[in-house]
């Protein structure tokens, strides 16, 4: 089955994470989880124009969710 394409952008936030010391993490809607499909899919993320990382949304327990950001990731 091929996966299905599309964009969605969305303004957010950089945080760390509440309970797993020094993890940034960008915070994700309830209402944007549900555009991308829930959280068994994996994403494509693409943070102010810079290269794409591969990613997948982790649940926070209330519907909505984070994906979680490298050093790497946050440098650029």
């Amino acid at each position: 089955m091929k996966a299905e394409q599309f964009t969605l952008t969305f303004k957010t936030y950089i945080t760390q994470h509440k309970s797993m010391f020094g993890v940034n993490c960008i915070v994700v809607n309830k209402k944007y989880i549900i555009k991308l499909g829930g959280f068994k899919v994996r994403l494509l993320c693409k943070i102010n124009n810079n290269e794409p990382f591969p990613c997948a949304a982790m649940p926070i327990g209330d519907g909505s969710g984070y994906l979680m950001l490298s050093k790497e990731n946050i440098k650029n």
